[in-house]
């Protein structure tokens, strides 16, 4: 989301015109390196839909993790939250990335820095057959929300059931080939990262989790375009186009594919290809693996963190369906490790962009006692944003044009007898030659889409 404010002096009388004449400059911003859409999908909010929030972050805790198979019994599971993490880098400052000590007790720093982790941890020289005959079953609470074309919400949490945990058919020694282990991210957007593994089989079940929703625990069913949801789709982003001899060519790149080879979507200037991959080990000249039709990396010439100008290029994008969508990820790298940031990315996105939401607010905030044109609080700001205290504007059926989700309570205009203490009710509100106020204008624009629950470019 991209807040644009600016303080303004009234020499005139405020109107609505200011604002449209005002928006249309900022539009300038959003012109270049959009994906092109069909001309007959240029009404459809392309953005509603599943939305994996990175604000949306549950205690580690909170998450259930059920291990079966093979290695039900033996694998061990490492809960860490923040207060974990900081605490253990306090008392071993000593210990960094790349040794197992930190893989179970600290947050890899990829993750958003809200977010705690459960990292699940399998024996010495875990045996390859007996991976692959285990699987591990993680319910999130809260992952994200499903947002209709009015945005209105849903709160939605996720099954992720992984399965054919694949180590490879050579042992190697030393970090990252020894010990195998998957690290998932307490907020979903952040990602699953993999240590001495290639590659697993992903599947996604979303629920809708609000005890309130008449559809409490049942399945989201994706239909497009059913009850005014967009398409909803998923992507794997950080695709690096790895190669053994460091050449970052892509000879043994990180890679996703749907179980099912359903067409992904790529950037119009993506460095991913789709194919078949496969790498041999100097220490078994017999030994092999190979991954059919999947979408890999090619180079690592891509911003290489959540919400960097260029993530999109190194990102696929796949459309969801029904109630159940399976993926295989993971990577051709000799050290076997991978971190897949999952996200409810758009490349293809329509170019319209959403209409922005305006409000206007006093460069003070109001507390109890103060008169409409003056109020005396602290100074607002970003935080303040969707307060909207000088606002009067109504639309054709009599009430503010701010969606429902983004008002703030003690500020909905449409709600005169629940405002907080010293804001005026709308008729009360008026604006005086030669004031100054803040007039905000919040719109997803190409590069915040993606980094906080979106992917355009």
């Amino acid at each position: 989301m991209l807040t644009y404010f600016k303080k303004i002096k009234v020499n005139h009388k405020f109107s609505k015109l200011f604002g449209v004449l005002l928006m249309i400059m900022i539009l300038g911003i959003f012109g270049e390196n959009r994906a092109r859409a069909d001309e007959s999908k240029l009404e459809i909010d392309s953005f509603s839909g599943l939305i994996i929030s990175e604000d949306v972050v549950n205690d580690p805790n909170d998450l259930k993790v059920e291990i079966t198979g093979d290695y039900a019994k033996e694998a061990s599971i490492n809960i860490v939250t923040r207060e974990h993490n900081d605490q253990y880098k306090k008392e071993h400052p000593n210990i960094g990335e790349g040794s197992y000590e930190y893989d179970r007790n600290q947050i890899f720093p990829s993750y958003v820095k809200t977010s705690g982790k459960i990292n699940i941890e399998f024996p010495y020289m875990a045996s390859r057959e007996k991976l692959l005959n285990t699987q591990i079953r993680v319910m999130y609470p809260q992952i994200g929300y499903m947002e209709n074309d009015d945005l209105e919400r849903r709160q939605i949490g996720a099954y992720l059931t992984i399965s054919e945990i694949e180590k490879g058919p050579v042992n190697l020694e030393g970090y990252g080939h020894e010990i195998s282990s998957i690290d998932l991210a307490s907020n979903l957007f952040s990602g699953i990262s993999y240590i001495g593994v290639h590659s697993t089989r992903l599947k996604f079940e979303y629920f809708y989790s609000n005890p309130d929703d008449s559809k409490y625990m049942e399945l989201v069913n994706f239909k497009s375009y059913e009850d005014g949801y967009g398409e909803s789709a998923m992507s794997f982003n950080s695709l690096n186009g790895h190669s053994d001899n460091g050449s970052s060519k892509g000879d043994n790149p990180e890679f996703a594919k749907e179980i099912h080879d359903r067409d992904g979507i790529l950037a119009r200037e993506t460095l991913v290809k789709r194919g078949d991959r496969e790498r041999s080990w100097k220490e078994d000249p017999k030994a092999s693996l190979k991954y059919e039709n999947i979408y890999y990396g090619t180079h690592n010439t891509f911003t290489d963190y959540l919400g960097g100008n260029t993530f999109h290029k190194a990102s696929v994008q796949f459309p969801l369906m029904g109630t159940s969508n399976e993926f295989l990820a993971g990577t051709l790298y000799h050290k076997q490790q991978v971190w897949f940031s999952i996200s409810s990315a758009k490349i293809d996105a329509p170019y319209r962009h959403r209409i922005p939401i305006k409000t206007v607010q006093p460069l003070n905030q109001y507390q109890e006692g103060d008169k409409a044109n003056h109020p005396t609080g602290n100074q607002s700001g970003f935080s303040q944003r969707y307060y909207n205290d000088l606002d009067v504007y109504q639309t054709s059926d009599g009430n503010s044009e701010v969606p429902g989700y983004y008002r703030v309570e003690g500020h909905d205009l449409d709600k005169p007898d629940e405002l907080a203490p010293g804001v005026p009710k709308r008729e009360e509100r008026f604006i005086e030659k030669e004031q100054e106020f803040y007039y905000f204008i919040n719109q997803k624009n190409s590069k915040h889409w993606f980094r906080r629950d979106y992917l355009t470019h």
